[in-house]
């Protein structure tokens, strides 16, 4: 039988015996009690020594006082002690006390002095009650107001909380007490009360004519809870009259005029969020959300002006403001604000704040220096009667000093070499020379930039709300890229790898008839002109085969220099669309920072459906993953049937890449071009876009014409990639620089060792952490950024591994690059070693073009 367990109880009685008996050995023998204790205290000792158990000195002045006050305690608990054992010791070594003398007699008590005890006894007794009553009183009284404070408490949280009886509750009320069993009665009972309930609730549903109508009155929710509506025909109505409906008043047309004026003049000044979650839901319908660019105010009073023949009241102006336009939240924060602008505001703002100038307003300022009213001639700064206008202040006004902010881009020499940033920078002067900065600033860039954002704007909403049959308008923009995302991750792929990014190119195509969204996919980070023209290759051919009578096509986008505003752009917009059908094409961009528009919130629409089939799908079926663009494209386009999305793979960019040349002229002013005219082999440019002639080029702005050329060096054509290929094979093999190995096989790539390897149509500079002869791959870290470059460092945050197959490794360094930084790992190669690898690189990758 095996042995029970032990309680606790046992355990404890047994462990005392224990200690007992141990305790009574060492007691008995003097020599076992001294040993013990002359260990307990070397014990003690090592304790003291190792720090385990710190002294008084050791501690702080609070734990020391506490200490102190412990010891004091302990001590004078231990003298009580003692002192007990003392008397009790004394007490039992005193003789005993002399015996009493029995004949001695005790004084008799008086008849008056027992009453007297009997009465306080009486008295004492019925105190002892009467308070013992009045505390039972007392606490039922704090009960019962506690209880009223509660109920206080609760009313005040839940004011809707009604304490009136429900009809079916004053009916039992009533019934209650009484012989009546007939359930008529009761049903009689209950109908009359639910009908004063439901006259009492909808007597604020009243009609226009001050009369309850039936089917307000007797048809409401308390009736259908009760289920009383078949007793209302008691009353001669019908089930058809309780279901008859109020026709719906439709507003007059020239309301719904006004309604939509006014919702175009929202939209109009009103910028659209970027943010894929920031929508608002009115009646199912769902709008990404607007910010309004002024107040409320100001814009009822732009609207009045704008248009006089309208009469609008500022209560029914805030009434017809759509609901996905609203007033700017301390989230939306402006992070793309226009430097011409923002830098012109904050000069502004400081002249109002002095009364140098009398508004705040940027556009009235331009009197300073315009024409009132200030033309278009003077916006232009062609004007010759305000040419050199300018506005002074008192003398003794202007030598106040003032202090003024502006965002400037300043140089910064750091260990990694000269980095240029925006920063806001602080300015000093005199009140006189920031009006004198300010009024230089109007002239030679606000004025211009303002008249130009203007323009641009009115000549977008003119084109799209004049369009013809044969026209076609195409605005587009790169929507932010969208990472990759797994249903369910481990940490390690969360913040360590770097999962594929997808390419989202965005537009808007708008025809007389319709509109249509679009989004091109890719997995390649290619955003240059060859790249444009691969994206919007299928989608003009949809175009073209969707509405083939459409010849004309004019493209708006924003003016970045390294994707739309440069000269292989303006190349490619005089070769691809001819070839695809289209006779006349023009490309214009939007001022700086003012290219927001409906791409943006394209892009939007596109990544939060991949969000939702990523999160949805991880609750219902466990979780779908969006790994690549094929995935994307084939997940996004099952779900979102608005836009038309086509998926571009990465050999579909050689084509484009093909058609430049090596070498084009550049265009003098391309920064201040807006608008781009190609004609054939001639493309026209002009600060400003104009179509007062379309088809024709309007000879507005005075258009520069610029004819495709190469460089004088080159007179030979383009040649093609297998021509290029065919003269490339014929020269000789270049002979590597010293330090270098070109032909590189398995067995010459050991750990530690330096690489020159493919990724991405790049070269890159690689360190080897692992080789693997089964897979025939290599672990490398990448070195950032890509070649050619002048400094190579490890990523920010996390490294960049990845394995490369030995068919990508280039070259193969025989010594470590020079280290240029002693804190950090920054490497540099030579010009030399860099020119043999893009040669190099430029070998292996012509057979693939």
């Amino acid at each position: 039988m095996a042995k029970g367990k032990l309680s606790v109880e046992e355990r404890r009685r047994r462990n005392a015996e224990y200690q007992k008996k141990w305790r009574e050995k060492l007691n008995s023998q003097p020599e076992l009690k001294d040993e013990f204790l002359r260990k307990e205290r070397e014990r003690w000792a090592h304790r003291v020594q190792d720090g385990k158990v710190k002294t008084i000195s050791d501690l702080n002045g609070r734990k020391r006082r506490k200490r102190r006050k412990f010891w004091k305690e302990a001590q004078r608990e231990s003298r009580e002690r003692r002192k007990k054992a003392q008397e009790i010791q004394q007490s039992l070594n005193t003789p005993p006390d002399s015996p009493l003398d029995i004949s001695f007699e005790q004084p008799s008590r008086s008849r008056q002095l027992v009453a007297g005890e009997r009465l306080r006894n009486r008295t004492r007794q019925r105190h002892y009650r009467e308070i013992k009553t009045l505390k039972g009183k007392l606490e039922k009284v704090k009960k019962d107001k506690d209880k009223l404070r509660k109920r206080l408490k609760r009313r005040k949280l839940d004011p809707c909380q009604s304490t009136e009886e429900s009809p079916r509750t004053k009916t039992q009320s009533m019934l209650q007490g009484s012989k009546i069993r007939n359930p008529l009665v009761k049903k009689t009972l209950l109908f009359h009360h639910v009908l004063s309930k439901a006259l009492h609730k909808n007597v604020h549903h009243t009609h226009k004519s001050g009369k309850l109508t039936p089917h307000t009155t007797l048809s409401g929710k308390i009736l259908k809870k009760y289920r009383m509506m078949h007793q209302v025909r008691e009353f001669g109505f019908s089930y058809k009259t309780l279901k008859e409906k109020t026709p719906i008043q439709r507003k007059p047309n020239y309301i719904q005029m006004i309604s939509s004026v006014v919702h175009t003049f929202f939209e109009n000044n009103a910028r659209i969020t970027t943010d894929k979650q920031d929508t608002i839901t009115r009646k199912k319908v769902k709008r990404q959300r607007m910010i309004m660019t002024d107040t409320m105010q100001n814009l009822h009073y732009s609207f009045t002006e704008q248009n006089p023949s309208i009469r609008l009241s500022y209560s029914s102006f805030c009434a017809l403001r759509p609901f996905y336009i609203t007033a700017p939240k301390t989230s939306d924060r402006k992070t793309c604000q226009c430097q011409y602008h923002e830098n012109a505001k904050l000069m502004l703002d400081v002249l109002k704040s002095y009364q140098a100038v009398s508004t705040s307003k940027l556009e009235e300022t331009f009197q300073l220096v315009c024409c009132s009213p200030a033309s278009e001639s003077c916006l232009l700064r062609t004007c010759a009667r305000c040419l050199h206008k300018s506005s002074s202040l008192p003398l003794e006004e202007g030598k106040a000093k003032v202090e003024w902010k502006q965002w400037e881009r300043v140089e910064e020499q750091t260990e990694d070499g000269v980095h240029f940033h925006t920063r806001l920078q602080k300015r000093t002067g005199t009140l006189l020379e920031l009006m004198d900065l300010y009024q230089d600033k109007l002239r030679n860039e606000t004025t211009t930039h303002v008249h130009l954002v203007q323009n641009q704007s009115k000549e977008y909403r003119n084109m799209i709300q004049n369009c013809n049959e044969t026209t076609g308008i195409v605005h587009v923009d790169f929507s932010e890229a969208w990472k990759c995302k797994y249903s369910s991750e481990v940490q390690s792929c969360h913040y360590g790898q770097n999962l594929p990014q997808i390419t989202l190119h965005t537009g808007m195509f708008y025809t007389k008839q319709e509109k249509q969204a679009f989004c091109t996919i890719s997995e390649s980070k290619c955003q240059d002109a060859a790249a444009i023209w691969t994206y919007m290759d299928q989608v003009l051919k949809n175009i073209h085969t969707r509405f083939p009578h459409i010849d004309t096509v004019h493209f708006w986008s924003d003016g970045p220099s390294k994707q739309y505003k440069n000269k292989k752009n303006f190349l490619l917009l005089s070769i691809i669309p001819p070839q695809l059908g289209f006779k006349n094409v023009t490309w214009n961009f939007f001022p700086t920072s003012h290219g927001k528009g409906a791409p943006d919130g394209i892009g939007a629409t596109v990544k939060r459906c991949a969000d939702r089939i990523v999160f949805f799908f991880l609750i219902v079926v466990g979780g779908l993953d969006i790994v690549n663009g094929t995935t994307f494209h084939q997940l996004v386009s099952s779900k979102l049937s608005g836009v038309y999305l086509h998926y571009v793979s990465n050999d579909d960019f050689l084509t484009c890449d093909a058609v430049l040349p090596k070498s084009l002229r550049s265009i003098p002013g391309t920064r201040k071009v807006h608008q781009v005219v190609a004609q054939g082999n001639t493309i026209y440019c002009r600060h400003i876009s104009c179509f007062c002639n379309e088809p024709q080029i309007c000879r507005c702005f005075n258009p520069v014409a610029h004819h495709h050329t190469q460089d004088a060096d080159e007179h030979r054509p383009v040649q093609s990639p297998l021509a290029m290929l065919m003269e490339a094979m014929e020269k000789e093999p270049s002979r590597a620089p010293e330090g270098l190995m070109s032909a590189v096989g398995p067995s010459d790539i050991n750990t530690g060792d330096w690489l020159s390897v493919v990724y991405d149509y790049n070269w890159w500079l690689a360190k080897v952490l692992k080789s693997d002869q089964e897979h025939r791959d290599v672990q490398v870290e990448f070195f950032h950024p890509h070649g050619p470059s002048s400094h190579f460092q490890k990523k920010q945050g996390s490294q960049d591994v990845c394995y490369v197959p030995f068919a990508d490794v280039i070259v193969k360094h025989q010594s470590s690059p020079v280290r240029t930084s002693r804190s950090r790992e920054i490497y540099q190669l030579s010009p030399e070693v860099m020119d043999f690898i893009d040669e190099e690189l430029f070998n292996r990758l012509l057979p693939g073009l």
